[in-house]
């Protein structure tokens, strides 16, 4: 059974919201001249995400902590969620033109 367009639409935009739950709404790349590179979507998503910060302070923490911390167990469910995510907008996105969807 084919979803109706208004339900597409509702699901995209619940991964959108998802997506922005789990990263970074205001992410900059600068260069050392102080130019900003890159910002917001245009940076890769998993660079994007709210994991990362996870993993500063677990970095912060240094040798305090041994093996594998909540904070990395989350971290890499994130990062997870946000992969699942991506490939969900993917699928219900329509095809490019110039061929079908691999």
């Amino acid at each position: 059974m084919m979803a109706s367009e208004a339900a597409l639409q509702e699901a995209r935009r619940a991964l959108t919201r998802a997506t922005a739950a789990l990263t970074q709404n205001m992410i900059q790349h600068i260069s050392t001249d102080g130019r900003v590179l890159a910002e917001g979507a245009e940076i890769a998503l998993l660079e994007r995400s709210i994991g990362n910060d996870l993993l500063h302070i677990e970095r912060q923490m240094g040798r305090k902590c041994v093996g594998t911390t909540i904070l990395s167990a989350l971290a890499a469910s994130i990062d997870e969620a946000l992969l699942a995510l991506e490939e969900a907008q993917a699928a219900l996105s329509p095809p490019h033109a110039g061929g079908p969807r691999a």
